[in-house]
This record gives C-alpha cells, sequence and structure tokens, in this order.
C-alpha cells in the first residue's frame, strides 16, 4: 500500500470540519513513514479556486452584481486570510526544517520521501 487509510480517513475529517465550519486551513498530518496534508482555501469569505491543482483568485464584480462594497470584502478577506496562514506557516515550517536537519544531521539519517500521496489517492 501506497499511502495510509488512517490519515486519509483522519484528512477527510479535516476537511469536513473545516468545511462544516466555513474555515480555511493549512493541515499537515504524519504517522512513521507516511504524511498527508490538508489544503483548504475556499470558504465562503474567499476567493480562492482550487481546480485541477492549481490555485486561482476568481473575482469578478460581475460575481456580485454591481456591489463593489461587497466585492471590494472579499478580496480583502481573501487577501487576509492568505496573509495570516503565510504570516503563521513560515516560522513554524522554518523552525521544523531546522529541527530536522539538526536531528538528521546528528544520527545521519536517509529518507525515502515516498510516503506523501495527495488527495486522489484511492481511499480505502
Amino acid at each position: 500500500m501506497d499511502y495510509s487509510p488512517k490519515l486519509k480517513r483522519v484528512a477527510q475529517q479535516i476537511k469536513d470540519i473545516l468545511s462544516a465550519e466555513d474555515l480555511a486551513g493549512v493541515i499537515i498530518i504524519q504517522e512513521p513513514g507516511y504524511s498527508e496534508y490538508v489544503l483548504k482555501l475556499d470558504p465562503t469569505y474567499s476567493c480562492v479556486k482550487i481546480q485541477d491543482n492549481k490555485i486561482r483568485i476568481k473575482a469578478k464584480l460581475a460575481d456580485f452584481n454591481g456591489n463593489r462594497v461587497a466585492f471590494n470584502r472579499k478580496v480583502a478577506d481573501t487577501s487576509n486570510m492568505l496573509h495570516l496562514l503565510e504570516k503563521t506557516i513560515t516560522p513554524l515550517f522554518m523552525n521544523i526544517i531546522q529541527l530536522s536537519e539538526i536531528i538528521d544531521k546528528d544520527v545521519n539519517a536517509k529518507h525515502n520521501d515516498g510516503g506523501f500521496t495527495d488527495h486522489t489517492t484511492q481511499k480505502n
């Protein structure tokens, strides 16, 4: 098996919670040999759409019936979402990178990096 059924199940539960609560999120989960991520950038307050594994910003004034205030609010909320995710993720990931490099060097670790699968992998 090239993926972890447990991680697939938990990732789906996380996606369901984020959708139910109308939240964005970037979540990485891991168990020995495998990792999985959830990237949820499309709550109702966001202009982000993920289509064909591409992240796009979709914002047209026409979609808001010409309501410039509502249009500006959604674009501003999208910008704020991306900014806060980036400002939170960057220092966390930099710390993880440094810790990983230190322990890899100390124990002369070798990794196969083959334990990641994306959301399209079969869920059993």
